[in-house]
């Protein structure tokens, strides 16, 4: 239809045009990443919410801000000393058989909406996604009535009959006490402007990750669809809740052997109902059971109490002294003073490294002519030594001197670690020249245990703030829960980061005057 030619147009006509026009621009704005609602009434009280809505998005990470707030304001609620465990399900065909989403959609559709079948499919496939804050849109779409529709669709959900039969009902569990048997539930959703928030992949993947580093608890992610990868990536322990074929995502194959292959997603499967067929292969997605008694004590069962942080340091030794003289003065750079971080990791290994790691025998041909026992690092040809770039570089060398037998490997970010470097390797000793907030090391020590959980880890710096290390510091937190070890020549409470003429990596290197 012309939209300029509308003369003679019946009243009819005018509706039918007018519609038209609204779904034009609907899809129009999803493809742009634009939002967009219709507004029966212009009057003030209605529109406004609106506009003070799209000015609550617009400051970064505000979003996620409340959910860690709501997310808070659970976790207040209990003893947070008694916290171990926190279970975390993508609902949607996880804890029922139906796509509840979809469902919905459905039901608003019959009561009149305007939304047609394939709004869901829609919604997630279009270039906005449910990755961004334009997620809200889809509320803006069911505001007029759905929250007359929740109330007759949630008593048609069928839950899972095999979660529901586990224990205290397992399927409504989000947090375990440590000493006694009770179980809580939460739920962080957003569908409504009064919520304050809504709820993404990257949401959910930030919601496990807070849990995890923050209140250093255990969890436990159980999804059923791509939505829910990014969750189960983050989590300690990822779950793939597969159901009948007929009814599960039809996309969840695809992405989840992308997951696992180039994500290197460790994840594994349960069946429900247990008739389901498996997806994708044994090895790659290993099946479990519920009814699978070691299974389920591995979720339920207290952990055991994390061990205190193992760290040496040479603070009040002659020997820091000594070492880090060359390294604090502002006449020392360039071959100098990469010599001088090279003696660092070679005294830091041969007197920490080896007692924290160990050391194992093997037999060397005596000057005199006979056999004895030598002593080297425990797993020495399995060890990787990794450099992170720039300042820790001469550190790292020094420290393959003592260890010549090890891998060595640079990394500029975690990304840099790829799997040949550390799959199979008893031990990898991260190096860098100082350690502030420890961000860095933590990506590190995250992407190291991704590809290779087993592996024990040995972080080593010429200096280290004394806050990285206080109890509650994230950086401590991530060490301890790991078991990684720490070495240090000196801690430090100085908080001065270097930068520019300043900057470790720029002394280093003599690129100062770049900076």
């Amino acid at each position: 239809m012309n939209r300029f030619d509308m003369t003679g147009l019946s009243a009819e006509n005018w509706v039918l045009w007018q519609t038209l026009e609204v779904t034009i621009l609907r899809d129009l704005c999803r493809q742009h990443k634009i939002l967009f609602t219709t507004v029966q009434n212009p009057a003030l009280e209605n529109v406004l919410p609106l506009v003070r809505h799209f000015r609550e998005l617009a400051p970064a990470g505000s979003n996620l801000a409340q959910v860690k707030k709501r997310l808070g304001e659970i976790i207040a609620l209990h003893d947070s000393k008694e916290l171990q465990t926190f279970l975390v399900f993508g609902s949607d065909r996880t804890l029922s058989v139906e796509d509840g989403g979809r469902l919905l959609v459905d039901e608003l559709e019959q009561n009149g909406t305007g939304l047609k079948d394939s709004a869901m499919r829609d919604f997630f496939s279009s270039p906005m996604g449910i990755q961004t804050r334009h997620s809200t849109r889809l509320p803006f779409s069911w505001k007029k009535n759905v929250m007359m529709t929740c109330s007759n669709f949630v008593a048609t959900m069928r839950l899972l009959s095999s979660l529901c039969i586990l224990n205290s009902s397992l399927f409504c569990a989000a947090l375990k006490s440590r000493n006694t048997s009770a179980w809580f539930v939460k739920v962080i959703g957003g569908g409504r402007f009064s919520d304050g928030y809504f709820v993404t992949p990257g949401v959910k993947a930030a919601v496990v990750s807070h849990l995890k580093d923050v209140h250093d608890l255990n969890v436990w992610a159980f999804g059923d669809s791509p939505l829910d990868i990014p969750m189960l990536w983050e989590a300690d322990q990822a779950v793939v809740v597969v159901g009948d074929e007929k009814k599960r995502s039809t996309t969840m194959d695809a992405a989840l052997a992308t997951a696992i292959q180039d994500g290197h997603l460790r994840a594994r499967q349960v069946l429900l109902p247990s008739t389901s067929s498996p997806r994708l292969d044994n090895n790659s997605l290993p099946v479990v059971s519920f009814d699978d008694g070691d299974f389920f004590k591995s979720i339920v069962d207290p952990r055991p109490e994390r061990r205190p942080l193992k760290k040496y340091d040479a603070t009040n030794k002659a020997a820091s002294n000594i070492l880090m003289s060359p390294m604090r003065s502002a006449a020392v750079s360039g071959p100098m003073l990469r010599a001088a971080n090279a003696n660092v990791g070679r005294y830091l290994a041969t007197e920490y490294v080896s007692k924290l790691i160990g050391l194992e025998e093997f037999t060397i041909s005596h000057v005199q002519g006979h056999q004895t026992t030598g002593h080297r690092l425990r797993n020495e040809a399995k060890t990787s030594i990794m450099a992170f770039m720039r300042g820790g570089e001469p550190m790292a060398f020094g420290i393959s001197d003592v260890f010549p037998q090890a891998m060595f490997v640079h990394a500029s970010s975690a990304d840099d670690v790829k799997k040949h470097q550390v799959q199979g390797q008893s031990n990898v000793i991260l190096v860098d020249s100082v350690i502030n907030s420890g961000k860095s090391v933590i990506e590190l020590i995250k992407r190291v245990v991704r590809l290779e959980p087993n592996i024990s880890i040995t972080a080593v710096a010429g200096v280290v703030q004394t806050e990285a290390i206080a109890e509650g510091h994230l950086f401590a937190k991530v060490m301890r829960r790991h078991g990684a070890g720490l070495i240090a020549l000196r801690i430090s409470e100085n908080k001065f980061t270097g930068t520019k003429t300043t900057d470790t990596g720029n002394r280093l290197f003599n690129t100062t005057r770049l900076a």
